[in-house]
């Protein structure tokens, strides 16, 4: 726990993240998606398995599990898992990242709702981990 009593994330987890979702990410720049971790889009008139053909997308929360665990999309209906892992679907990331990153059901809400509900922009939900975590 901090000193404003909540849970803190671990440092190096959150200036992973905050460089992530502030756009200075090893991976590079992320592109944010709403009501899914991630999402892939098919560019139309491009050749599938070039460069190019797709457009991945991310919720704050699918960024963190990106950053954590590597690349894992959700199919269009949100039920099934492509990626270095399969997990249940969900609209948050799998148990071991949040156990990793000390993300309680609260705070998870919390961010979704910003990112999904309140549209809030990344450098938004950033200032609000910054502060919070």
């Amino acid at each position: 726990m901090n000193k404003k009593g909540k849970t803190k994330m671990p440092a190096g987890i959150k200036a992973l993240w905050l460089k992530a979702l502030r756009g200075k990410s090893k991976l590079g720049e992320y592109s944010q998606c709403r009501g899914s971790l991630s999402k892939t889009e098919y560019v139309e008139g491009v050749v599938l398995g070039t460069s190019g053909a797709e457009k991945h997308t991310f919720c704050c929360l699918g960024v963190l599990q990106n950053e954590l665990n590597g690349f894992c999309d959700f199919d269009h209906d949100n039920s099934e898992v492509i990626g270095l892992k399969a997990y249940p679907a969900s609209s948050y990331p799998p148990d071991d990242v949040c156990k990793r990153a000390n993300l309680n059901r609260d705070t998870k809400r919390i961010l979704s709702k910003m990112n999904d509900n309140q549209n809030k922009s990344f450098e938004q939900i950033a200032d609000w981990i910054e502060e919070n975590l």
